[in-house]
């Protein structure tokens, strides 16, 4: 298992292959700058949801009609 930076580095390391279960817990500092989530937030994961269902009920409807 490995931990690595905003730039790819590793700065930590522990093999995992002993145990099924790993915890490794490490300081990795922040890259500069913004995510584009961070900038965005949650507004793309809801409107993935809104349209999903949205395109399931115009579906639905189609489907039963004879």
């Amino acid at each position: 298992m490995t931990l690595s930076d905003h730039l790819g580095r590793i700065p930590a390391e522990r093999v995992s292959s002993e145990s099924r279960d790993v915890l490794h817990v490490g300081d990795v500092p922040l890259g500069p700058g913004h995510t584009p989530y961070s900038l965005a937030g949650d507004w793309f994961g809801a409107t993935s949801v809104v349209l999903t269902l949205t395109m399931v009920v115009i579906a639905t409807r189609r489907a039963r009609r004879p």
